[in-house]
Formats: structure tokens, sequence, C-alpha cells
């Protein structure tokens, strides 16, 4: 955690609960913990939508380091029970494109990258997207940390998955649009050269002042 001695009760009382969702996600669900870092950093080939110019070891070491307020509510966000909070701490790229953009048969590929049986639709790109400058995170009632990216929520841009039609299905835009699906997330191949170790003088935790 950074140094949250000059925050609120509030501010530091959120953190420690995206902290502690960070640690339970990693230990219980070390599976879903990857993809999500995997999903989120520009460098891998599993990249998609809004994501960060970081590797996934920095990922794991910047979030539960940066300082996270809780939103009370947002209208993109409508599960019962899941809690909101954002940073400032981490910079990244919006990664949303919409479909009737582009020609009617334009490839987009159907993924699922966390095997929820539902799929988005995806675009190859070669470039980033606009900077954005805050993050939000999404805690469930289990107390895990169900997402993160760079940010505000959107509504969901996922259907069910028909059969046939998994994670990996290439199919036109046009189609991807009759599935109802508007939206697609950029699609990554690696864009520039990321270290797979923070500097010295990262790796090691700031300490705690509470």
């Amino acid at each position: 955690m950074g140094n949250v001695a000059n925050h609120s009760d509030a501010t530091i009382a959120a953190t420690c609960i995206v902290i502690d969702a960070l640690a339970k996600t990693k230990q219980d669900e070390p599976g879903y913990y990857s993809s999500m870092l995997a999903q989120r950093s520009a460098d891998c080939p599993q990249a998609a939508g809004s994501v960060y110019q970081l590797s996934t070891e920095q990922l794991d070491l910047r979030l539960p380091r940066c300082i996270w307020d809780e939103v009370p509510s947002h209208p993109a966000v409508t599960i019962p029970g899941v809690r909101i909070f954002k940073t400032f701490g981490l910079v990244g790229h919006e990664g949303m494109v919409n479909l009737s953009d582009y020609p009617a048969d334009t490839v987009v590929s159907l993924i699922d990258p966390k095997a929820t049986g539902r799929v988005s639709a995806a675009i190859h790109t070669e470039s980033l997207g606009p900077t954005l400058g805050v993050t939000y995170a999404l805690v469930g009632p289990d107390g895990l940390l169900w997402t993160f990216h760079p940010g505000e929520p959107v509504d969901p841009v996922q259907v069910e998955a028909p059969e046939g039609f998994g994670d990996g299905t290439t199919i036109t835009s046009a189609e991807a649009i009759a599935l109802g699906l508007t939206k697609a997330k950029r699609l990554y191949q690696p864009l520039v050269p990321v270290p797979t170790a923070l500097p010295a003088a990262e790796t090691q935790p700031e300490p705690v002042a509470v």
C-alpha cells in the first residue's frame, strides 16, 4: 500500500478493501487473477479493451500500492452488492470502439478471456486508444476483485455465447451486431517493449503509514 497517512479515514478504508480483494483473488482464484492482469497489459497477446503500458508483473506490484476511494454508485454498475472504487494512481488507455464505425465485412473476433460463457467483440488494432488518468475497480459481494480497468465503467458489452460461437471465433462486424454486440474491444499485439521487472527502486512496496 502506498503512504496513506495524509488521507481521510474513508480513503484508508477503501484502499484496504481493494488491497484485501486483490490478495483474496490472487490466493483463491489465481487463474482468474492472472487472466485479469494479462487482459490489461498491452504487451500480452491476451490484451483486449482498455489497457496499461505495463507488464503483468508491474501491474501486480502497482495495484496494491495505489490509493483508492469508494464511489457510491455508477449508472453502468447495477449488480447488487458490487462495490466501486477508483484511483488516479495508474494511467491507461481507452479500449472500446463502435462496431457501426466499421465496414460490415470487418473481421471481428469473439473473446472470453475469463471463461465466463459470455463473449465480447474485439477488433485488431495497431494503436492505443486515448489516455485515461483514472482506474476503476469492482469488488464483488464475495470479496473478490471482479475487474479493474482504465476509465469509467461502461454498460455491459457481452452476450451469452451461442453454440459454436465461443472464445476465438471470427465473424464479421455485421454478424456481431446481429448477435447484439454494439461495441468492440481493441485487440492488441505487443506495441512497445515492456520490461519484465521493475527497476530496483520500485521492487519493494512503500512502507505503510496509517
